[in-house]
């Protein structure tokens, strides 16, 4: 659904609930300016980047971490 930015500001509400079942696409001068979508639990973006990555965090020492970091740093100098 596409809305003038005018209209939106007007009647925010309405687009949030709309937005639950679809995209709204905001226009400004006629242009997309932003997308309003709905964040639902099972499509949280960062989460399903994060899969996997973040799995053995636990496992890792800070100071372990600062070492590679320094380490890294000195082989790219």
């Amino acid at each position: 659904m596409f809305v003038k930015s005018t209209e939106f500001k007007n009647n925010v509400g309405k687009f949030l609930q709309i937005s639950q079942d679809e995209e709204v696409i905001i226009l400004k001068n006629g242009k997309p300016i932003s997308k309003l979508v709905s964040i639902k639990k099972e499509e949280a973006p960062l989460t399903k980047e994060l899969v996997g990555v973040l799995k053995h965090m636990g496992d890792i020492d800070e100071d372990e971490l600062k070492a590679e970091r320094i380490k890294a740093n000195d082989s790219t100098d």
